[in-house]
């Protein structure tokens, strides 16, 4: 009597969720995201840097016309401090440009401390800008004091940059950590202030910004790719790995793999992800070289240019995670082959 011995195959594990995983691929979608945010912040730079300065390298506004019937125009404070204030008082230096409409009077612009200016105007009737919107252009004022003037703006040592005379008066201010506000007087101290003012700001080295902006974009993005890779393929591995142990009986009758036969369909594989990849930098640097032609044709401002290229690093953001779900529901191979 003859028996046959029957070797169960091993079971199939259970499926568990692998934390490290998910971290990876968490990780990795955010490092893709943030590497589109500094490609589109470095694109956007450049776009700027290009279109939005003058001959010396200031980034200006548009002139606008500031006027009031007492006896000085002031702003509220500018404050510079913290790690923005470190890079501002190295970097950023103000350049105020205002012209008087009355040819007859004598301007004066200057910059100091706010609680020096505070101290000056004090019993003064004067008017401080609180708010500034561009588009529409629109000013809201606050009357402060009622006197006059102690003494004639010239006469006082609390100004770090100013600038008096007729025609146009122009300050260059270095920026400096504080608090600080800007002066617009007649120069004999009379009432009735009018004057067209143009602001204006520039930063030294903003190219190495940009360069910066776009080293840590393709960074990110080559750090987020190699997570998203590690979690997916690390999914597929384990799959794998279950079927082999159940079919490891049927090994010794397959014939042995030179180590350089796998290599090829991982090259075509990581040359497929690149061009994938290069694909969605084009799609950015085209945004982003199509932007002038949008706010001309569009007549939109810089606020609206700003949405534009945050609603699409949005978007990206979402189908990258919709696209992520899909892969692991459906198979990495299906979705990237559909597109």
């Amino acid at each position: 009597m003859s028996t046959t011995k029957t070797i169960p195959a091993p079971a199939q594990p259970a499926h568990r969720l692998d934390r490290g995983r998910v971290l990876r691929l968490v990780l990795g979608s955010l490092g893709v995201l943030a590497g589109l945010a500094f490609l589109a912040g470095g694109g956007a730079l450049t776009w700027a840097l290009q279109t939005h300065r003058d001959g010396s390298g200031y980034f200006t506004t548009n002139t606008h016309h500031y006027q009031t019937s007492s006896y000085a125009l002031s702003t509220e404070s500018l404050h510079v401090g913290g790690m923005t204030g470190a890079l501002e008082d190295r970097l950023g230096r103000l350049r105020l440009t205002a012209t008087s409409t009355v040819a007859a009077k004598p301007l004066f612009v200057g910059i100091a401390r706010t609680e020096d200016v505070d101290r000056y105007l004090a019993h003064v009737e004067h008017d401080e800008l609180r708010d500034i919107e561009i588009d529409p252009f629109r000013i809201d004022y606050r009357r402060l004091g009622t006197g006059a003037p102690p003494a004639l703006p010239t006469t006082r040592s609390i100004w770090r940059a100013h600038a008096t005379g007729s025609g146009t008066q122009t300050v260059n201010w270095p920026v400096e950590k504080g608090h600080w506000s800007a002066v617009v007087m007649n120069a004999d101290g009379s009432r009735n202030v009018s004057v067209d003012a143009q602001l204006a700001a520039r930063v030294a080295g903003p190219w190495w910004i940009v360069i910066g902006l776009f080293v840590l974009g393709g960074l990110s993005l080559a750090g987020g790719g190699a997570l998203v890779y590690s979690g997916t393929r690390t999914r597929a591995q384990v799959t794998r790995g279950g079927m082999k142990m159940h079919r490891l009986h049927h090994l010794h009758r397959r014939p042995d793999r030179s180590p350089g036969s796998s290599a090829a369909p991982q090259r075509r594989l990581l040359s497929v992800l690149l061009i994938a990849q290069l694909i969605v930098i084009l799609d950015i640097s085209a945004v982003n070289v199509a932007l002038p032609d949008l706010a001309r044709d569009l007549q939109i401002g810089a606020s609206e240019i700003g949405w534009t290229i945050t609603g699409y690093s949005l978007l990206v953001g979402r189908l990258l995670l919709l696209g992520g779900r899909a892969a692991d529901l459906l198979g990495g191979r299906r979705v990237f082959f559909a597109g």
